[in-house]
């Protein structure tokens, strides 16, 4: 049984994730209805993600969106310059 857990849980990560790499804003609700699980179980989704992507990747952070209502995936200018674009 733990582990059906765990893949449904790397699942939903991933798709969260996923979603956010593409450009799209994630709404904790939403994300909680899709996958019939509580809201703050997408926030503890979303830390993990944020942690993630602070120790991985420089110049990107997630952040709340009070326009959308939803996290997006921000990446800054500095991140592009150290690509050299």
């Amino acid at each position: 049984m733990e582990l059906i857990e765990n893949d449904s849980r790397v699942n939903r990560i991933l798709t969260i994730y996923d979603n956010l790499r593409k450009g799209f804003v994630v709404n904790k609700k939403e994300m909680a209805e899709k996958f019939n699980v509580n809201v703050r179980t997408i926030q503890r989704d979303l830390d993990d993600i944020r942690n993630y992507v602070y120790d991985n990747f420089e110049g990107e952070e997630l952040i709340y969106d009070y326009q959308y209502k939803g996290c997006l995936l921000y990446t800054s200018d500095a991140a592009d310059e150290g690509l050299g674009v």
